[in-house]
């Protein structure tokens, strides 16, 4: 069978709805896709009426000189809504660089900025169908509906860098939007990571790119087209051989640590790209509601490559104790798997008509959900396989106080699975805010832990249960008072995790995971102090090796000087964790494993001091990281086994928001079928889970 890429469209099509398959089912599934693809293309090719028009979208008016007012986007997936990002004070956020530090808890990665990285406060992804299961870099990704579109009267641009002590540790990212005369928004959004890290073979080097235009055709017939591309690659040494290394008197340096894999052959490359179309028509109208179809089509690749060989006459070798049973033969190692799939989804939607956000704001929608999945894993020929969903979204909205959100996937052929997910908000005033979620879910395992093959040699092939996931939880905040908490409790059930051996183990037991997160902000005067306290309880810590109890917390001073042309924070970030046997990183599948020694990372008080400043719309932070290593030079943190964090290093930063000073357009409506709230309301971005 050809590749996908040398696919054209009505080969395709024609490929659908050909008859050769094994099951009904899936013949049902290819016709049901034809049907939409069609159906949805109508409105390319109609004359749209003006009756039936929805409530424009206007461009917000310029931001003021003291860059007071909120910035306002829009995502592809949901038009109607204009959310806000107030990026502009030197927080937490904004002083914490590092993409595994962002959070309310911190992930664990490999010791350096870039690394394969994995959460340490568990918590189910919520997913449908086939994955592929390389999850290493996803923290780092830029999806075609993580791009923002700014739809303001002047140019919006924002530009950020920061770096450590050399220029191959640097970190930047741009984003820049435009929009033109008749309402024709472009936006792009750009990042980059280049670290050679503190140890032999270990440099990361990460591009992400996300561009693409908003059209609104008419209006009441809108168009994102996106195309997004990202590339992950990554040195891996295994880490170091022994962490008492650094106790010894051979210890002249980062760069004298002996590591396990010592060479510049095992290297990780994991690429995806993404074009996306999402069309939005409106079709009907009445005094309070809205009538629209919505259709997105996604065509993706993602590859995964690894290797490691041995270089003949050197001392570059295949570390046979490191790959165990993943070795299969003696040359090297070479893991290569593509998948190319064709994503498309189809809905009927009805919303309300006001442009803002008030009582009986009830939406729902009904569709349909397709996949048509090639995958090339050498040695074996390519396979085809389809996912097929059914799926509605609710939301009840009855007043400004209360809302309900729920989300279901019903698959259609029996490998698929089903998803539940829903969401509730209580707004009770000056007594706070209440929120609770649940996510239900059994989808099939993941390509990785399925089968695996190295230098065109099988090296397991399992033939795993679906797996089954559930997810409640509960947070009550008080916004005024600067606090909330969240309790969560997680079943699963056929938990699959990866063992000693870096292979794939499914239980019969179920894992229960049981969390509690308190977060608590003080202010006394020009004196801060964040506090973020979690909790964490596993039944079986055998198999699910994660930290009972997390703190992370900030102690800082905040003032404005030179009668307020220049805001600053300057303080210190503090966080510890409790002792825990982290995992070990296999680079050839791309997957964390159960640590195949004993080794107990202990509580490790990692203390930063910082500054940071804020000068209009000019930003700089300069940090000292890591500080307790100045004293105590041979302990380290690992939240990986074998892979140390940095020791102590400084980092500096600045961003940069440029606004040119063009007027407005004189034509400056957009469509915006569907009236969404100039706010967005509601969970947000969390509408779409």
């Amino acid at each position: 069978m050809k590749r996908l890429a040398r696919l054209k469209y009505y080969q395709y099509i024609s490929f659908l709805i050909s008859g050769n398959t094994r099951v009904f089912a899936m013949q049902n599934a290819r016709v049901a896709l034809f049907l939409c693809c069609w159906l949805t293309a109508l409105p390319l090719f109609a004359q749209i009426p003006e009756s039936a028009s929805a409530s424009s979208q206007p461009v917000v008016q310029a931001l003021s000189a003291e860059d007071t007012l909120p910035v306002m986007f829009t995502q592809a997936f949901a038009p109607e809504k204009r959310l806000v990002t107030n990026d502009t004070l030197p927080d937490l956020v904004f002083r914490l660089y590092d993409p595994a530090r962002k959070g309310a808890l911190d992930d664990g990665h490999l010791g350096n900025l870039g690394t394969a990285a994995r959460p340490l406060w568990f918590s189910p992804l919520s997913r449908i169908g086939f994955e592929s299961g390389f999850r290493a870099f996803q923290l780092y990704e830029l999806t075609p509906n993580d791009l923002q579109f700014y739809r303001h009267a002047r140019t919006y641009s924002h530009a950020y860098f920061s770096r450590g002590r050399s220029q191959r540790d640097a970190e930047s990212w741009l984003k820049l939007s435009r929009t033109f005369s008749g309402g024709l928004n472009f936006s792009l959004q750009f990042k980059t990571i280049n670290n050679l890290g503190e140890y032999r073979f270990q440099r990361t080097k990460h591009s992400s790119l996300a561009a693409g235009i908003w059209w609104p055709v008419r209006k009441n017939y809108e168009v994102f087209l996106i195309y997004a591309t990202n590339t992950f690659q990554q040195q891996d040494n295994g880490g170091i051989t022994t962490p008492a290394f650094f106790d010894s008197t051979s210890f002249t340096g980062m760069i004298s640590v002996p590591v396990l894999l010592d060479g510049d052959n095992s290297k990780t490359k994991n690429s995806k790209r993404d074009l996306q179309l999402s069309q939005y028509y409106t079709f009907g109208k009445t005094a309070n509601r809205l009538f629209r179809a919505e259709h997105t089509l996604n065509y993706r690749t993602e590859i995964w490559k690894y290797s490691d060989i041995n270089t003949p006459g050197s001392d570059q070798t295949i570390d046979t104790g490191f790959y165990g049973g993943l070795l299969t033969d003696l040359r090297g190692l070479r893991h290569y798997v593509k998948i190319n799939r064709i994503d498309n989804s189809f809905f009927l939607n009805t919303l309300p008509s006001n442009a803002e956000r008030t009582a009986n704001g009830n939406r729902f929608a009904a569709g349909i959900k397709h996949s048509a999945i090639w995958v090339e894993q050498e040695p074996l020929s390519d396979s085809l396989f389809s996912n097929l969903f059914l799926t509605g979204r609710f939301t009840f909205e009855p007043s400004k106080r209360l809302s309900l959100i729920a989300n279901g996937d019903l698959g259609l052929l029996p490998q698929n699975g089903y998803r539940v997910n829903a969401a509730l908000k209580i707004d009770l005033g000056k007594a706070g805010i209440l929120e609770g979620r649940l996510l239900n879910q059994l989808h099939p395992p993941d390509l990785v832990q399925s089968q695996v093959y190295s230098t065109s040699r099988k090296v397991y092939q399992y033939n795993f249960k679906l797996v089954f996931e559930n997810s409640l939880s509960a947070t009550y905040s008080l916004p005024k008072l600067g606090f909330s908490a969240n309790g969560a409790l997680h079943l699963i059930n056929n938990y699959i995790y990866f063992g000693a051996n870096s292979l794939p183990v499914q239980i019969g037991s179920p894992i229960q995971v049981g969390q509690l997160m308190v977060r608590q902000n003080f202010k006394f005067g020009i004196f801060r102090s964040e506090n973020t306290v979690g909790l964490q309880q596993i039944n079986d810590e055998n198999l699910l090796r994660l930290p009972n109890w997390f703190t992370k917390n900030s102690l800082y001073i905040s003032r404005h000087y030179f009668k307020k042309a220049l805001f600053a924070t300057y303080g210190a970030d503090f966080r510890m964790n409790s002792a825990f046997q982290p995992d070990g990183y296999q680079p050839f599948t791309g997957q964390f494993h159960l640590q195949s020694a004993t080794y107990t990372q202990a509580p490790f008080p990692w203390i930063d001091v910082f500054m940071a400043v804020k000068i209009e719309k000019f930003r700089f932070f300069l940090r000292f990281e890591n500080i307790a290593t100045i004293w105590n030079p041979a302990e380290n943190l690992y939240l990986t086994e074998n892979h140390p964090q940095t020791q102590f290093t400084f980092r500096l930063g600045f961003s940069w928001r440029f606004l040119d000073s063009n007027t407005e357009t004189a034509n400056n409506q957009g469509s915006g079928s569907g009236g969404g709230s100039p706010t967005g309301g509601g969970f947000g971005r969390g509408n779409n889970f």
